[in-house]
């Protein structure tokens, strides 16, 4: 954060920056132009209660949440704004101003996974509370997988994370409040280790999954994209991905000790991140890869790339941009 204060200038005018609050916080999830921060204070940055934070950049509107104890610093987490919790069958209306969302938390309990939702009032402030926890049904989830899991993706207000065997997916009810069911949503191919797959949505409201292997001395992905209208219809889509697409990356020449790990899919743009450590330096670095009209561009130098840890895709469309940057000026 204070690398991006030097940037862009102070992306929160309310707030001090001087001090220690957001100079060690790191992104933990994004959507529709908000960015939830995990706060550390100084010298304790592994505290036992979890501190959060949800802010626009482009305003500096900013909401502290409330500490909340027993998550640690292992969990996973979902951001779901005000167009994500509209009811599908009412009007969509205008743009709703502010900070209005829902923060998804998956964690683990002795003995179970647990889920917990933040959700805030009908003011555009950002206040809100923390709902009961709940169960995750079925079995827990293994430490180290929940640890992987990183931020979800949204797709019709339903919240997924990608796991081994399929995605998990979390709906929420049509207050944002709490957990009404949990999924897995099986994939067609599910071999691909935790950094060579990833979940992303499509333009057109469709969940995709990618996934990335080594085909003779470059990197090959493969993408599948599912029509999945409803929570309901879990259990056949397996069956319904529809006939991957193999991209084959030609400027990349990589052997066996290259190693990559896939970070964000862009929703609006269909431009997928990634970075790589190889055997030379121009072949390690952060990488963007536009799936539609296969432009590739390196982002970044340096093998160090492979192994950031908070690593958050951004993105908001133009509409939402430019009131973003007049709210701020007027």
């Amino acid at each position: 954060m204070a690398s991006a204060t030097r940037l862009i200038g102070s992306p929160f005018p309310g707030l001090l920056l001087g001090g220690s609050l957001f100079h060690h916080a790191r992104p933990v999830a994004s959507r529709n132009g908000l960015v939830v921060l995990e706060l550390w204070s100084v010298g304790a940055r592994r505290a036992e209660d979890l501190a959060l934070a949800v802010c626009n950049p482009m305003t500096g509107d900013v909401a502290l949440l409330p500490p909340l104890a027993g998550p640690g610093h292992d969990y996973a987490c979902a951001l779901l704004t005000a167009d994500d919790l509209l009811d599908e069958h009412g009007p969509l209306g205008p743009r709703r101003p502010g900070l209005l969302f829902s923060l998804v938390l998956v964690y683990n309990r002795r003995g179970f996974t647990a889920l917990r939702c933040y959700t805030t009032s009908s003011s555009s402030d950002g206040d809100g509370s923390w709902g009961p926890e709940a169960r995750k049904p079925g079995a827990k989830i293994k430490g180290h997988i929940l640890r992987h899991l990183g931020q979800a993706v949204v797709l019709a207000g339903v919240a997924y994370w990608p796991m081994y065997l399929g995605a998990l997916g979390v709906r929420l009810d049509g207050a944002g409040a709490g957990v009404v069911d949990v999924c897995m949503v099986p994939y067609s191919s599910p071999n691909a280790l935790p950094g060579n797959r990833l979940l992303g949505t499509t333009p057109d409201g469709r969940l995709s999954f990618i996934s990335v292997g080594v085909f003779l001395d470059m990197f090959s992905f493969r993408v599948e994209t599912l029509d999945l209208r409803s929570i309901d219809d879990m259990s056949t889509a397996a069956d319904r991905w529809e006939r991957p697409k193999l991209i084959d990356l030609h400027q990349l020449k990589v052997s066996t000790t290259t190693h990559i790990k896939l970070r964000w899919l862009c929703e609006k743009s269909g431009t997928l991140f990634f970075t790589v450590v190889g055997e030379g330096t121009s072949t390690s670095g952060a990488f963007a890869l536009n799936l539609a009209t296969m432009s590739f561009e390196k982002l970044a130098d340096g093998a160090e790339c492979n192994s950031w840890t908070s690593f958050c895709g951004y993105e908001m469309d133009h509409t939402a941009l430019i009131a973003s940057i007049t709210a701020r000026f007027t």
